[in-house]
């Protein structure tokens, strides 16, 4: 005896055939099927990325390829490095994520540049990718956007990329950060200061500089154990 669901599966067959038989006549060609059910294949999103005049197309070429791990590698951060000049603000933003994802100091010199791209949001994923990608020529545009970027997102973003870097210079750059009017940028700088010195001293400057003048060196060999705060255990 044939059950109720068994009833349901046998009158949807005939319209899965026809789905299949139309997707294998569709201009797609052979490949048709397969796209609509797992993506377009790494070959067709690379084309895409290069191609397409949508430009939230090539965004989302990038952002499918880039999160794979084989798109980390070989030839593919080349590609996304030479997105990071693209003409789309979204496009230029996706591409310095995929170099970020790639973490290699290689393609240090497009993301550095993408700092001083027009558009905040650009430059904001720009020195997020600073941190995960280290390189002493990024110290300097850091220490610029951490201390007079229109964006307070950007300084935020910025002072913390500094926390890799044990220089004289990144600690002046972050204490004068800590007279910044916004309190995430303080915040985020004091957190940074913390991550080098291995003090913590909140977010007045005075009691960081009284900290700082009487230590020979100021940067710590280890960082204090971090103790999580209440609320983030929610």
């Amino acid at each position: 005896m044939i059950t109720l669901w068994a009833m349901k599966i046998i009158r949807y067959i005939p319209i899965v055939i026809l789905v299949v038989l139309a997707v294998g006549c569709s201009p797609a060609g052979r490949g048709g099927l397969t796209r609509k059910l797992f993506g377009p294949s790494p070959k067709q999103l690379v084309v895409q990325m290069f191609e397409s005049d949508d430009p939230d197309l090539r965004r989302d070429a990038i952002e499918r390829l880039s999160k794979k791990d084989w798109g980390r590698r070989g030839a593919y951060p080349k590609a996304y490095a030479i997105m990071t000049t693209d003409s789309a603000a979204t496009v230029r933003s996706a591409a310095v994520r995929a170099l970020g994802r790639v973490g290699d100091a290689k393609y240090a010199k497009e993301v550095i540049a993408a700092l001083s791209d027009r558009e905040s949001s650009v430059r904001w994923d720009a020195a997020v990718a600073l941190d995960s990608i280290f390189a002493p020529e990024a110290v300097g545009p850091l220490s610029l956007r951490a201390n007079s970027d229109v964006s307070p997102d950007v300084r935020v973003a910025s002072a913390r990329a500094l926390r890799h870097y044990r220089q004289q210079d990144v600690l002046d750059t972050l204490l004068r950060c800590l007279d910044d009017p916004k309190l995430a940028v303080r915040c985020r700088a004091a957190e940074s200061l913390t991550e080098l010195t291995g003090e913590v001293a909140g977010t007045d400057a005075r009691d960081w500089r009284r900290i700082l003048a009487g230590k020979t060196d100021p940067f710590a060999t280890t960082s204090p154990a971090k103790k999580k705060a209440w609320w983030k255990w929610f």
